[in-house]
């Protein structure tokens, strides 16, 4: 492991990674609310117009707003769900991204993050561990977690969740919260931003944590 010749990275990460998690479990409550609000409104609408509707036409009338109904109640929620992780996603990538090469930079390290393969998250802990030397277990439960929700973000950010590939189905299908619908398409459930939200926050707060201290911090 590398001697730090300056304030470890780990003294900035932690209060950032709080900071923006805890921004986005905000607009996503806020967010969730605000369709709540908008769902019984347009209840309340319809039921008090279908009142005065012949009920023999009445079933002709929902029929009308269905498409309302269904974008209130499955295709907004989807859209703010897809959206929020794929930005907690991203921001969590390009913090790690920040963490390899500021190492690189300020320790004057020879090898690089491009030096090696692989990119994104799974490549900037290859990078800390190989290079930089951080303890960090990549073969238990998180690892696998991390990795699934790799393939979950491409699968998103690409193909509108689609993964035709059934192990890879198989493989994301672990995370809490998700499940694949007749056209292989990936759907996050209520239960899924808050598991997102703790597992990254534990993995990022965990790896700042194990990341190397100069001595006059030790």
């Amino acid at each position: 492991m590398i001697t730090w010749s300056i304030p470890g990275v780990g003294a900035w990460l932690h209060p950032a990674v709080d900071i923006h998690v805890d921004s986005l479990e905000a607009y996503a409550e806020s967010a969730k609310a605000h369709l709540a609000v908008k769902l019984a409104e347009f209840e309340a609408t319809v039921e008090a117009a279908a009142k005065s509707i012949d009920p023999n036409y009445r079933d002709e009338y929902y029929e009308h707003h269905s498409d309302e109904y269904w974008e209130l109640t499955t295709s907004f929620p989807r859209l703010l769900r897809q959206s929020v992780f794929l930005s907690l996603y991203g921001w969590s990538e390009h913090e790690l991204t920040s963490v390899c090469k500021q190492i690189q930079k300020q320790e004057e390290l020879r090898v690089s993050l491009s030096d090696l393969r692989g990119d994104g998250i799974q490549g900037a802990f290859a990078y800390l561990k190989k290079v930089v030397g951080v303890d960090f277990a990549t073969d238990d439960r998180r690892w696998e977690y991390t990795v699934a929700y790799n393939r979950l973000r491409n699968a998103v950010a690409h193909q509108n969740g689609g993964v035709s590939d059934q192990g890879q189905r198989a493989s994301i299908e672990v995370l809490p919260g998700v499940a694949f619908d007749d056209l292989h398409r990936a759907e996050l459930g209520a239960e899924f931003l808050p598991a997102a939200f703790a597992h990254f926050r534990k993995l990022l707060h965990d790896l700042a944590d194990r990341l190397p201290v100069p001595k006059s911090e030790e």
